[in-house]
């Protein structure tokens, strides 16, 4: 069985005296582990980020396999003095590795990991983490209802989020339960009419990060990884936002009863 594909590195670690295994997702395959062979020579290929053109083959479909890769796009060299973006680069890449079932086809959230990579490229590149977090709950499972209020069925003036049932809700039936309820940024449902701020992408961390922990890592029994929490604490320095309760004071919040 063999297969070449666009793919991105989501890992790769030493393995032996001169090999590595890594672990990329692929546009039309999925994600696969593989054997990367005297990988000396070749180890700038193989950081975590990097878009390749990837070529994955055993004798039979249930073996480990081998992998080469070939450079398309160096995203991690782009990165590499930049240590927020490459912070978020390492959290992306790692949550994927980790959650994503393997060999499992995942064309959607290819296009969107390739948006964010894409983006890191720009100044404006936060919002499109978000969003590929989104994706990654809604591929597992876990997607939240956004389109419309769960307590009136109104589309319009969304402004909060239930942590209870993960739908969104509007201004009115949301006001007397604000402080129990995340803030839903507009840049999420595409009603943003600016560029997000910082407020607004700590608040979308916050609520994909709510849910991640809740359906995904904590439901496991497993920690969130430690690669996604230095980078929302490096996130916040550097955008200087001091007003945005974190996970752990809404978790801690929400004894209390939600808002359905």
């Amino acid at each position: 069985m063999k297969w070449k594909d666009k793919a991105v590195i989501l890992s790769a670690k030493k393995f032996g005296e001169s090999a590595l295994i890594a672990s990329v997702l692929s546009e039309n395959y999925g994600r696969y582990n593989g054997v990367i062979r005297s990988a000396r020579t070749a180890r700038g290929i193989y950081q975590p980020g990097n878009i390749v053109e990837a070529a994955w083959n055993a004798r039979l479909s249930q073996h480990l396999g081998l992998i080469t890769a070939e450079m398309l796009e160096p995203i991690a060299s782009h990165v590499i003095h930049e240590r927020l973006k490459l912070s978020a680069l390492a959290s992306a890449c790692n949550l994927l590795d980790c959650s994503l079932m393997e060999r499992e086809p995942q064309k959607e959230i290819f296009s969107i990991l390739i948006d964010f990579l894409e983006s890191l490229k720009k100044e404006m590149w936060q919002e499109n983490y978000v969003m590929l977090e989104l994706e990654l709950l809604k591929r597992l499972g876990f997607g939240m209802d956004l389109a419309s209020c769960a307590a009136t069925g109104n589309r319009e003036d969304l402004l909060y989020v239930s942590p209870k049932s993960g739908r969104a809700v509007s201004r009115e039936p949301g006001e007397k339960y604000k402080d129990k309820l995340f803030p839903l940024p507009a840049f999420i449902i595409g009603k943003a009419k600016v560029a997000a701020d910082g407020v607004d992408i700590l608040h979308g961390i916050n609520l994909t990060g709510y849910f991640l922990d809740k359906h995904v890592f904590s439901g496991d029994n497993r920690a969130m990884p430690a690669t996604r929490m230095r980078f929302v604490e490096m996130l916040k320095m550097e955008l200087q936002v001091t007003e945005v309760a974190s996970c752990e004071e809404k978790l801690a919040s929400l004894q209390l009863e939600t808002c359905d």
